[in-house]
């Protein structure tokens, strides 16, 4: 992976790169948060220096419009038309690699637009996205670095609270539906790496008992959660029990060391009568899995 030698820089070039990303990490901090948002957003500010040496233009999250990105606010609003080739872009997150449908991710406008030098500050700590919009932009030819040291610790220490709310990030998704009369009361989930053996038995006819099963297994009721997008942080939960009663659209959370397994209740089937010895039983899941750094 690319990454900027401090040792091999001159005491000019040390100044000039640390005058820019000083520039950066100021412009981060005014940063303006979407009305709404539920979780802590990414403090992030860009500058944009030309060929020549010469300051072409600066900007931060939401300074162009409500949650707009901060390099699509420089390039496409602020920048609109200018001759961006060669330039040197600073930015103390990493570009965005990806954007919902008719959106342009941020790295795609800077290759678009031909700069010819990224320097970084922080990488996205998202597992799915860490480090997509370095090997784009490295893929594409762009010469990309980080941050001088005492400026990348400046970004980690502005963004925490962005960083600690993903300190567990989403994983695999998924549905089941199984009987578990079938195989012993057990099913296992299992993505990212690692599985869960769960364990049900019979509570009613729209409600099921779901245990921690297994070495280091623990469970939670996440009480008041009605969908995955509700929970940010699934420790938050009471797991000192080692069973919940879970209706229909209630969500139980498993825990074995720092991976979770999230399962919202679909339909519970205890055949015509409660205590029948059929079960039918279906569930959507989610894994929460730990941040790469």
């Amino acid at each position: 992976m690319s990454s900027l030698n401090t040792s091999s820089l001159i005491g000019s070039d040390r100044e000039k790169l640390g005058r820019w990303m000083a520039q950066a990490v100021d412009e981060g901090k005014k940063s303006i948060v979407e009305a709404g948002r539920a979780r802590p957003a990414p403090m992030v500010g860009v500058v944009v220096v030309s060929a020549e040496g010469t300051l072409l233009g600066s900007s931060h999250r939401g300074a162009t419009g409500d949650g707009d990105h901060a390099e699509y606010g420089l390039l496409e609003k602020v920048l609109k038309g200018v001759d961006l080739s060669g330039a040197s872009v600073f930015s103390t997150l990493e570009p965005c690699s990806r954007r919902s449908e008719g959106k342009i991710a941020c790295a795609q406008r800077l290759i678009d637009r031909g700069v010819a030098n990224v320097y970084v500050g922080m990488y996205d700590p998202f597992p799915t996205i860490y480090r997509r919009g370095w090997k784009m932009l490295v893929d594409a030819g762009i010469h990309v670095q980080d941050f001088l040291p005492e400026y990348r610790r400046e970004v980690q220490h502005d963004n925490r609270d962005f960083t600690d709310a993903l300190a567990l990030s989403i994983g695999s998704e998924g549905t089941a539906s199984f009987d578990f009369t079938l195989n012993d009361k057990r099913h296992v989930v299992s993505a990212d790496g690692t599985e869960f053996e769960t364990r049900w038995s019979i509570a009613g006819q729209d409600s099921i008992h779901g245990y921690a099963y297994g070495p280091r297994m623990e469970v939670a009721e996440a009480r008041h959660a009605q969908s995955f997008e509700e929970i940010d942080d699934p420790r938050a939960f009471d797991f000192s029990g080692h069973s919940v009663h879970l209706r229909v659209g209630q969500i139980g959370v498993w825990r074995r060391d720092d991976v979770f397994l999230l399962v919202k209740v679909e339909k519970v089937h205890a055949g015509p009568t409660y205590g029948s010895d059929h079960f039918q039983l279906e569930f959507s899941y989610q894994f929460r899995v730990p941040v790469v750094l």
